[in-house]
This record gives C-alpha cells, sequence and structure tokens, in this order.
C-alpha cells in the first residue's frame, strides 16, 4: 500500500502500539502497586520502545514488556531506590536553602544540580534497555553521556518538557500515549547517541559501525 493510505496505515500501527504500551505501563505498575511496580514497568518499556527503534517492528510486545518487567524487576527497584534517596535529598535541601534568602545561592545550584540529574534520568533508562548492566555501571554509563553529549542531554530535557506541556494541554493524549511517547523520544535520542560513542570508540580500533 502506497501513497497518503500507506502512510496512514503506517501511523495508525504505530499509534496502536504507542496505546498498547502505554497500557502494559499502566498494567505492570499496578501489578508491583505502583510502588514496585513503577520503574520495572517503565523499563520494561524502553526495553520494548528500543525494539521498535531497532527496526524489530514484530516484537510481541505483551510478551517482551511482560518479560523484561519480571526479569529487571529486583534491578528496576533498585534504581527506584536511589532515585527516590537523591530526589528526596535535593528537594529538602531546595527547600530548606530557598527558605533563607541569604541562602539563594545555594538554592540555584540544588535547581541546577537537579536540572543536571534529569538529563541523567533521561538516559539512564535507555542505557538499562541497550546494555545489560546492573544498577552503579548503568547510573555511570548515564552520567558519562550526559557530561559527553550535554546537548543532547539539553535537547531531550526540552523535548521531555514540550511534551509535558503538550499532554497538560490535552490530557486525553497523556492518557492514551503520555508515557509511551516521551519513551520512545528519549530511545531514539538515545540510540543516537550510543551509536555515535560507538562510532568512536570503533573508529580508534579501525573500524567502522554498519
Amino acid at each position: 500500500m502506497n501513497g497518503v493510505m500507506g502512510k496512514m496505515n503506517v501511523l495508525c500501527e504505530w499509534l496502536v502500539r504507542l496505546v498498547l504500551i502505554q497500557f502494559y505501563w499502566v498494567l505492570f505498575s499496578l501489578l508491583g502497586l505502583v510502588v514496585l511496580g513503577l520503574v520495572p514497568s517503565t523499563m520494561a518499556m524502553f526495553s520494548v520502545t528500543r525494539q521498535l527503534v531497532m527496526k524489530n517492528e514484530d516484537v510481541p510486545l505483551f510478551r517482551t514488556f511482560k518479560e523484561s518487567f519480571f526479569s529487571q524487576f529486583w534491578k528496576g527497584n533498585g534504581v527506584g531506590a536511589i532515585l527516590f534517596l537523591v530526589s528526596a535529598i535535593l528537594y529538602v535541601d531546595y527547600r530548606f536553602f530557598i527558605a533563607h534568602e541569604t541562602m539563594s545561592a545555594v538554592a540555584f545550584l540544588i535547581l541546577t544540580i537537579s536540572f543536571f540529574a534529569g538529563m541523567i534520568v533521561c538516559f539512564l533508562f535507555p542505557i538499562y534497555a541497550h546494555y545489560d548492566v546492573g544498577v552503579w555501571e548503568g547510573i555511570k554509563k548515564s552520567v558519562f553521556v550526559c557530561l559527553s553529549h550535554c546537548h543532547y542531554g539539553l535537547l531531550a530535557m526540552v523535548g521531555v518538557g514540550l511534551l509535558i506541556v503538550l499532554y497538560v494541554m490535552f490530557s486525553g493524549l497523556l492518557i492514551l500515549i503520555g508515557g509511551s511517547t516521551i519513551a520512545m523520544f528519549l530511545t531514539i535520542l538515545g540510540q543516537k547517541v550510543f551509536k555515535n560513542i560507538e562510532q568512536k570508540y570503533l573508529a580508534l580500533q579501525g573500524k567502522e559501525v554498519t
């Protein structure tokens, strides 16, 4: 099928995939009572979006999601515990220093650190989906990516911010494809960065990425 109808068909297929991924993300988050299920479900979502970005469009979405969720359940909760702890520390520190006018410079520094932490998180889940690494190794790789590709980190934050604004304006989109489209955007961006890093590494070895 070619022409406009062919493009519409492809668009509809991708929309269905995004809706299903969003549904599975919510379903498996609830399966873990949200607290224990949210991060493993998010990691599973990125595993599925990576398969799609890698042109494996015939991947069985539910089975891939389920297997990734259970295989990464404990790692996901380890990551979640670290993210919660860091977020809580940054929030409490910010609230403390912003309450003291003489400490406003410190509060601004905490905001800057929080922004960089957001950049790290943007690449953290794509890294766990792309590389078979442990909790701390994934965090270290994400920090390295943000330091070596700051412009992509900024693009990730801006892109996610714009998508969130869009979903605030159109809440129906948030319910249907909010999480899955953000995951797809970050996966596409992450794959571009990872390929760039791998090309530079292989160039040092006298090879080329195909």
